[in-house]
């Protein structure tokens, strides 16, 4: 698979990837991304295991950015 990550801020990333894999790279990104947190050990801890939750757009530039299902 080829891509790139270009910018990662807080909860979203920005990625450069091969036309035709976009897919196959939403697909792996999504399931580490889903990855359970353990709050227990950050500054203001909490006794939960956080997930968040993934959504998604594509497109060739921003203006063409489209929601995408995963």
């Amino acid at each position: 698979m080829d891509f790139h990550l270009l910018s990662e801020n807080h909860d979203s990333a920005l990625a450069e990837v091969r036309i035709g894999q976009e897919l196959d790279f939403l697909h792996l990104f999504k399931e580490k991304m889903e990855q359970p947190v353990d709050m227990r050990n950050f500054c203001l801890p909490r006794d939960i295991d956080m997930v968040i939750q993934f959504e998604c757009t594509k497109g060739m530039n921003w203006k063409e950015m489209e929601d995408v299902e995963v």
